[in-house]
């Protein structure tokens, strides 16, 4: 995919892991991954694969 494929594409990253004590913030990993930099659709989704938390969430944006 060449850039403009990419920015007009949605980007859905599931940040899973959520509900652990020691889980780091949305903003952390925002920051980590560099997402600021990022002008296209993306949606940085904490979930839990445990407790389902945040997966729908993330995959109805997507279809959407």
């Amino acid at each position: 995919m060449d850039c403009q494929e990419v920015k007009r594409s949605k980007i859905l990253i599931l940040a899973n892991k959520c509900d652990l004590e020691n889980a780091k913030t949305r903003d952390e990993i925002f920051d980590e991954l560099n997402l600021e930099s990022y002008n296209g659709k993306l949606l940085l989704q904490m979930c839990s694969s445990i407790t389902k938390q945040g997966i729908s969430e993330g995959i109805q944006w997507l279809k959407g």
